[in-house]
């Protein structure tokens, strides 16, 4: 596997497409009990593959999230949106991880942040959600989404093909140790 991985960063592919530049090549792999037995056995390998721009992938991952953002589509919702939606979910996983790590109830957080009502609710799960999520990956998570939001807002390429390959990203990532 790590030499398939070697090979694909060698060969650069995300770099031959013209002017544009992909951030990644994915490395799908088609068997979810070899993608999962092989996160057990080198629990390392998904972030040295994306840190060689490779991202690894399996069908779990993908279609659960293509499924997702083209159920969004279908109801004609805009990709910054969507984008603002899924963005504002992991702030508040983020922001709820430095509330409890500091020692705060998540009614005190939502309170120091200014969420009321259904906001406060929303934020309470949302600190409940990220007491599972590691730094490594709500901070991986956050450069996509920053990235995305950065791309949609600065380059000619199609708006739902960046949202594509951000839950593409995020799907991979969830599956990995990062």
């Amino acid at each position: 596997m790590k030499k398939h991985i070697a090979e694909l960063a060698d060969k650069r592919y995300q770099d031959l497409v013209g002017d544009k530049r992909l951030d990644f090549v994915m490395m799908f792999i088609p068997n979810e009990g070899a993608y999962m037995a092989m996160m057990k056995l080198q629990p390392d390998i998904w972030q040295e593959a994306y840190e060689k721009r490779v991202l690894l992938t399996s069908p779990t991952h993908l279609i659960a999230a293509l499924r997702m953002l083209d159920d969004l589509f279908q109801q004609r919702m805009e990709p910054v949106l969507i984008l603002s939606a899924v963005s504002g979910a992991f702030v508040d996983c983020y922001r709820g991880k430095l509330a409890v790590r500091a020692g705060k109830s998540s009614q005190q957080a939502a309170a120091d942040f200014g969420y009321f009502g259904g906001r406060a609710y929303y934020f309470g799960k949302a600190c409940t959600k990220a007491r599972g999520m590691s730094d490594g990956y709500l901070n991986a998570c956050m450069e996509v989404l920053f990235r995305t939001n950065r791309l949609m807002n600065s380059s000619k390429t199609d708006s739902r093909l960046l949202l594509e390959r951000a839950f593409t990203e995020i799907s991979a990532l969830k599956g990995a140790r990062v």
